[in-house]
């Protein structure tokens, strides 16, 4: 079973980027709008279920695998029951951009391959961790 979180536990940390626009539309749900990179944002209201960031410092146990590379994911369920993941992955290399993704999910299995595919494993890691799932 997924462990809850509350949407505002996060809430500071989510609107600290310009990759998502975060209005609360409850105690535990917010409105959600998640910007992706050469396509339409994704809006829906949910709640957030968890919120990793790995890290550019070698000696973190987050560290992101890649110099110069690092991730923020974001794992949502929405009022309907589906799944959105938001994966930023930050550049410090040149000529390079910031990347945004985002997807919905209407499978917990599904969602978990995507994220598996897209991002570090340190990351995939920690994040199903937090949603309590067994690796």
């Amino acid at each position: 079973m997924l462990r809850e979180v509350r949407a505002e536990t996060y809430e500071k940390e989510l609107l600290q980027g310009n990759d998502i626009s975060v209005e609360k539309r409850g105690e535990n749900r917010v409105r959600v709008k998640m910007h992706r990179t050469g396509k339409r944002p994704l809006t829906f209201e949910g709640e957030l279920l968890a919120a990793v960031s790995t890290s550019l410092d070698r000696n973190s146990p987050l560290w992101s695998e890649t110099d110069g590379l690092w991730e923020r994911i974001t794992v949502w369920r929405t009022k309907r029951g589906d799944y959105v993941v938001g994966v930023v992955t930050y550049t410090m290399w040149v000529g390079a951009r910031t990347v945004y993704e985002g997807e919905r999910f209407v499978d917990l299995d599904r969602m978990v391959d995507w994220l598996e595919e897209r991002v570090s494993s340190v990351a995939s890691r920690k994040v199903l961790e937090e949603l309590g799932r067994v690796v």
